[in-house]
């Protein structure tokens, strides 16, 4: 979907729908294409459809990044904790959990989140995803330590793997 026909997607999925109207990989698919075509009530609807029929993972954290958007933290940190425990990867639950305490202003715990999870992964060799650099980099400006989050952002910036739109 990052280069396609996304309204092409959109009328396929449709009629996919049609067939498996219960089909809750059909409705994340359809919420993930809304989510790509900037509908967020689509979005809220398709991921809502999955879950009636499957705790997916990847549909929680949809909706709890939904949430966060609108200001409900504690909402998005349930189905951060409901996605954890239907077994969506670790990685990605925490720096999204650490993203929603950090909007919410709750900046101590957002690090307390962020830190062991930076650790575990040097530890284990494994590079920083660039969404955790921006956590990092969103609690260095809280913490005023603006010249290690611009240093951060950069560093992310600059990297081969970061599209050429967004390097600098």
């Amino acid at each position: 979907m990052d280069a396609g026909d996304l309204r092409g997607a959109w009328t396929e999925g449709e009629r996919v729908l049609r067939k498996l109207p219960e089909s809750p990989d059909v409705h994340l698919l359809m919420a993930m294409i809304a989510e790509r075509l900037h509908q967020p009530a689509l979005v809220r609807r398709h991921v809502e459809r999955c879950l009636k029929v499957e705790e997916h993972p990847l549909a929680l954290m949809t909706l709890a990044e939904l949430e966060q958007g609108e200001g409900r933290s504690d909402a998005a940190l349930e189905l951060n904790e409901r996605a954890r425990l239907a077994g969506a990867d670790t990685t990605p639950v925490l720096i999204q959990r650490a993203g929603i305490l950090e909007e919410a202003g709750r900046f101590t715990d957002a690090r307390a989140v962020i830190d062991p999870l930076v650790r575990s992964l040097e530890a284990s060799g494994q590079p920083l995803p660039a969404s955790l650099r921006y956590e990092v980099s969103k609690l260095l400006v809280q913490e005023m330590q603006y010249e290690r989050a611009v240093d951060v952002i950069d560093g992310v910036l600059n990297e081969q793997s970061t599209p050429a739109q967004f390097r600098v």
